[in-house]
């Protein structure tokens, strides 16, 4: 996992956003269905662990590093809108 990637700073709203929407907001899928079959097609990672829920929610404060498929990276800052 590459640990230099640029962060993209996404604005969370104070319930939280789903994991689809935010791979969407961070450029890795084009809409938040495609997000939603690639991980039910378990190709998405979340800190290197596999994301197999649609409806986890990520909250603002958190850092994380997405992966889908073997290729594709983003490291995301989660912030309070």
């Amino acid at each position: 996992m590459p640990t230099d990637l640029p962060p993209v700073r996404i604005a969370v709203e104070g319930s939280g956003l789903r994991i689809a929407n935010v791979l969407k907001a961070a450029g890795l899928a084009a809409s938040t269905s495609e997000a939603n079959r690639k991980i039910d097609e378990g190709a998405v990672k979340l800190d290197g662990a596999k994301v197999t829920d649609r409806g986890l929610t990520v909250h603002a404060g958190a850092d994380h590093v997405l992966q889908v498929g073997t290729r594709r990276y983003a490291r995301v800052q989660l912030v309070t809108a």
